[in-house]
Order: C-alpha cells, then sequence, then structure tokens
C-alpha cells in the first residue's frame, strides 16, 4: 500500500480513521480495511470512513468499513466526526452527507459537540 493521508478521529468511545477520496480516488478493499484496522501492525480503529462526492444533494458520500472488512450503512458517531470535518471545512452549521442508510442531516449543537439525525427506528 501506498502513503495515505488520513485523519483519526474518535467519537463517544468510538475511533475512526477518515480519509478523504474526493480529490484523490482510493480503490479500498476489505483486506486494506483489515490491514489498517489492525492495533498492532495497523493504525488501528473502529471504522474506517472514506468522504467520496456524493450523487445526491449532498455535501459527500461516507462509505464505512468495519474493522473485519465488512460494510456497515451509517455510524452515528463516524458520521458526527465526518460531520465537523466538513462544517470546518465549509464553515456551515450543518451538514448533510449520504450513506449507504440514506440522507443523514448533522449540526454543530455547540461548541465542538455535533447531533446527527438519524432517522427513525427500524427494529427489523
Amino acid at each position: 500500500m501506498n502513503e495515505l493521508a488520513f485523519t483519526k478521529m474518535h467519537g463517544l468511545g468510538n475511533d475512526f480513521v477518515v480519509l478523504d477520496t474526493r480529490k484523490t480516488p482510493v480503490d479500498f478493499d476489505a483486506v486494506s480495511a483489515r490491514a489498517i484496522s489492525d492495533r498492532r501492525l495497523g493504525i488501528g480503529c473502529d471504522q474506517i470512513l472514506i468522504i467520496e462526492a456524493a450523487d445526491s444533494d449532498a455535501e459527500i458520500y461516507m462509505r464505512i468499513l468495519n474493522a473485519d472488512g465488512s460494510e456497515a450503512e451509517a455510524c452515528g458517531n463516524g458520521t458526527r466526526c465526518v460531520a465537523a470535518l466538513m462544517m470546518a471545512e465549509t464553515g456551515n452549521a450543518n451538514a448533510l452527507i449520504e450513506t449507504r442508510a440514506g440522507l443523514l442531516r448533522a449540526e454543530s449543537v455547540d461548541d465542538g459537540n455535533f447531533a446527527v439525525d438519524m432517522g427513525p427506528v427500524n427494529l427489523e
């Protein structure tokens, strides 16, 4: 694997490696995700959050890879972390982020804290 710029973020006990691939696309697979997530031999994280260009009205699309390489639909803590990056980049107090679960709205609620509307609970 070549050099890769990343941001390490933490949100309420979860830790993330965040990759912004909007300018430099990266072909990321399950093997790469497991290698980066490994806490002994890699960077170590719960999930890898990949920022991509959105195909919708959202500012970005967020791809979420678990430490085992599987892809998740959404993650509240991860979305809050990426929203913080987006708001710092745009200067806005809110962000619209597309995920496999749909569009997630995030907002800055006070100094350094962010909230995400994860939508209604689905118990199925």
